[in-house]
Formats: C-alpha cells, sequence, structure tokens
C-alpha cells in the first residue's frame, strides 16, 4: 500500500499558498499533509492560516525549525500535530 502526502510550505510564501484549499483536498481524497513551517511559530497569521486549515481539512504534522523560531544555535525540529495518536508519524 502506497501512503499519499503533500508538503506546503509557509512563511514568504503564506498569502501565495493555499494552504486551506489544499488541506481540504488532503481532507476529501485521503491524503497526507505536512506543513514546513519553517520561520512560522512566531507569526500569528500563519498560526491563524493553519488553524483555519486544520479546522476545515487536514493538516497531519507541521515541522518547525528551532534554530529560525528561538535563534538557539545548534539546529533543530518540532514536529506537531493536533491528532492525539497519529498513524503517519511512527516512533
Amino acid at each position: 500500500m502506497t501512503s499519499k502526502s503533500i508538503s506546503t510550505f509557509t512563511y514568504h510564501s503564506i498569502n501565495n499558498t493555499r494552504i486551506k484549499e489544499i488541506s481540504i483536498i488532503c481532507k476529501n481524497s485521503n491524503i497526507h499533509h505536512v506543513v514546513n513551517n519553517a520561520y512560522g511559530i512566531t507569526c500569528t497569521k500563519v498560526i491563524d492560516i493553519l488553524s483555519q486549515s486544520n479546522k476545515v481539512g487536514r493538516i497531519d504534522v507541521i515541522i518547525s525549525s528551532t534554530d529560525k523560531n528561538f535563534m538557539v544555535p545548534v539546529g533543530g525540529s518540532l514536529l506537531y500535530s493536533s491528532n492525539e495518536v497519529n498513524s503517519f508519524v511512527k516512533t
């Protein structure tokens, strides 16, 4: 069985990225949706768009950068989801 997924990128292109529409397509087509939110944790506009998109559509995982958002000297990533148990991310 093949897993389908779509990855969208926020930040500079937030006004041009159709995250809400992509999220709806992913929900209707049962496609995993991964969002690269590298810079967006501190931007309320990005957070609002992601929150709205997740309510009407599907966002399985959001990935954010620790060095870009929290100015830490060593890079890392945060992976988070609104799903309590997410079958897309396996440990």
